[in-house]
Parts: structure tokens; C-alpha cells; sequence
């Protein structure tokens, strides 16, 4: 808990409004998930774990921006983090300052977006069925990867393929900025 209370202090100072919870149970008891802009989740949480909180905050605001903060340092455990939604994945220790900047960067660029649905614009039609469908699925669920792959009968290595397509086409690079620029 020192280091939740570090954490928050941190971001306070940098003039961001934050609200420190320990488990994700209390996170879903106390907090409405679209009333969060960015959400700070250490993986390694009791009860249930950051990888849920995650999805869970994914699903209901596929909007908010997500930094992962974790002891979990392989390449494996990183790209399930992106897999899952992260926007930004740290490994512990962090400092302070790296982390306020980049909850700083991912505010920006979830502010600086839209907020009214009719004034962002359908992806594109020209894009190929399938990078439709995974837009679709991407801007509309926040299904994980695996979920993709599983709703599309497809392996989770060509889901990943196909995100990268579709980031290229339409000129994003993760799934916040393109919820930010589209709506399905």
C-alpha cells in the first residue's frame, strides 16, 4: 500500500484528480469506469488480478487509456498486457516521473480526441471485410485478442497481424486512438 499511496502522491503533484483503490474489487465497487480518462493498474493486485481489471475497465470504457505497472517484465507477459488493452506497459521499478509522463502523453491524446460520437467518423469502407470486423470488434467490445480470435475462428497471431493492417490503413497505432477517431 506505501507505493499505492507513492503512486497517487505522484500524480496528484503533477496536477492530476486520482483516486487510489488497492484491489480491482474495489475499484468496481467505488469507481464508474466512464469516469476514468486514464487508469494506473499494477498486475499484481489481490483478489483479482490487473489482467481483469483491465479487461473489465476495457469492456465497459473502451475509450480509457491504460498503463500497466508490473513486475512481469517478459516479452511474453507484455504482449499479453497489450493483448488485453494496455495502452502503455511499464515494468517495475518505475520512476515517478516516467510515469507521470506517461499518464501525461495518454491523457493528452485521449483529451485531445472527440468527445461526441457524431463528430468521429465510420472507419473506412474501403477497408477489406476482415479489418472491418476486428475494427468492429476492437471499437465496440474491447475484446482481448484471444477473444477476437475465438469469435472469428481465427489464431490470435493472425488477429495481431491484422490489428497491425488496420492500424496502418487508417493511421493509428494503438486501440485508444482509434476508438478516439472512429465509431463503428
Amino acid at each position: 500500500m506505501a507505493l499505492l499511496a507513492v503512486t497517487a502522491n505522484a500524480l496528484r503533484f503533477a496536477g492530476h484528480s486520482v483516486r487510489a483503490v488497492g484491489s480491482a474489487e474495489e475499484f468496481v465497487s467505488l469507481i464508474e469506469p466512464k469516469s476514468v480518462d486514464v487508469a494506473v493498474v499494477d498486475l499484481n493486485l489481490t483478489g483479482r488480478d490487473g489482467i481483469w481489471l483491465a479487461q473489465h475497465l476495457r469492456a465497459a470504457s473502451p475509450r480509457v487509456g491504460i498503463v500497466m505497472v508490473t513486475a512481469r517484465v517478459s516479452l511474453q507477459d507484455r504482449m499479453a498486457g497489450y493483448g488485453i488493452g494496455a495502452d502503455i506497459y511499464l515494468s517495475k521499478p518505475v520512476e515517478a516521473g516516467e510515469l507521470v509522463a506517461a499518464v501525461q502523453s495518454l491523457g493528452r491524446r485521449i483529451s485531445s480526441a472527440p468527445l461526441v460520437s457524431e463528430t468521429l467518423q465510420p472507419l473506412p469502407a474501403a477497408l477489406p471485410r476482415r479489418l472491418q470486423e476486428i475494427g468492429d470488434l476492437l471499437l465496440n467490445t474491447g475484446c482481448a485478442i484471444k477473444d477476437i480470435a475465438s469469435r472469428l475462428g481465427i489464431h490470435e497471431g493472425t488477429v495481431r497481424k491484422h490489428i497491425e493492417r488496420l492500424y496502418r490503413a487508417v493511421g493509428g497505432n494503438s486501440r485508444a486512438e482509434l476508438s478516439n477517431r472512429f465509431r463503428s
